[in-house]
């Protein structure tokens, strides 16, 4: 009979498992693009400046010895000033005791922690990819925006999280050659030792929607990430 666990990340191993997870869950996404491994080695090591000021816990889930989800509660110190929760580097597959088991497992952790709401996700902070995708599912994802299956918003709503906050990218053409009339602007500029930026603003309808997911205690209210 197969056997659902959650196990807290220990050694090298269970890290190297953590990281190509997502390898096997998006083998068949055309449209995932996947890091470097090396860079999500970085990105978790404790040499990476963000722990200075953060701690993390990851937990991968397993059915019997196959790896079907993973999750890693962060506890920002520096972000605590203001907020009281954490959590990021959420996978899984379509599966409920999966994903319920991984977010109790966060739940246990972060009131080990003396906190009482889980948000998410960042990975690991908001100067890093997050958010959840929950619309646009069939194009790549831009740089430093989400991609994920389509079933997780649903999924996460069923282990007891909500959304808080929309967040919208956008699709802007842009021509091969700049007009004549701002080539010559940004010349001058050039010509003048000024650095030279241009900001285009244009009315065009959103290409993918993600949003920032959080689950709290009755009663207690929580905000915008960014407000």
């Amino acid at each position: 009979m197969e056997r659902l666990t959650v196990e807290a990340i220990e050694d090298p191993h269970g890290l190297r498992a953590f990281i190509r997870f997502p390898e096997i869950l998006y083998r068949d996404d055309p449209c995932w693009v996947p890091p470097l491994r090396r860079d999500e080695r970085a990105r978790l090591s404790a040499s990476n400046p963000f722990f200075a000021h953060a701690d993390a816990r990851l937990f991968l889930a397993r059915w019997d010895r196959e790896v079907v989800g993973r999750v890693a509660v962060i506890v920002d110190r520096w972000h605590l000033e203001r907020w009281k929760d954490g959590a990021g580097f959420f996978e899984a597959i379509a599966d409920d005791p999966v994903a319920g088991s991984l977010f109790e497992a966060a739940r246990g952790w972060l009131r080990a922690q003396g906190l009482a709401v889980l948000r998410g996700p960042f990975n690991p902070s908001t100067n890093d990819v997050c958010g959840l995708l929950t619309d646009g599912f069939q194009y790549p994802p831009p740089i430093m925006m989400p991609h994920n299956p389509s079933y997780y918003p649903t999924l996460l709503e069923r282990a007891g999280l909500r959304p808080v906050r929309e967040l919208l990218s956008y699709e802007l053409d842009v021509p091969p050659a700049l007009p004549e009339a701002i080539s010559r602007v940004a010349s001058a500029a050039s010509g003048r030792g000024a650095g030279s930026a241009l900001w285009i603003q244009a009315a065009c309808p959103p290409r993918r929607k993600h949003s920032e997911a959080s689950t709290t205690r009755p009663g207690q209210r929580t905000g915008a990430l960014s407000r």
